[in-house]
């Protein structure tokens, strides 16, 4: 673990409060899919840290836009 990485149980959910799966099938605050969302509290560090990267990818990827009925 480098030291820029949180220990693994500090690892903060990229939940945005801002909760609706849009219609790329991931959730249009936070990035993250349905299994991921679940998976999250019993997930150990490492996973978060992944989870929270493929995430941050799918929102670079497909942005949620004004103008998106799903957004």
């Amino acid at each position: 673990m480098s030291a820029a990485e949180p220990p693994s149980g500090d690892v903060p959910s990229p939940c945005t409060r801002i909760c609706r799966i849009g219609a790329q099938g991931h959730c249009v605050g936070c990035g993250r899919d349905l299994d991921e969302i679940v998976a999250w509290p019993r997930a150990d560090g490492d996973l978060k840290l992944a989870i929270r990267a493929r995430a941050a990818a799918r929102l670079r990827e497909h942005p949620p836009t004004l103008s998106d009925p799903e957004s």
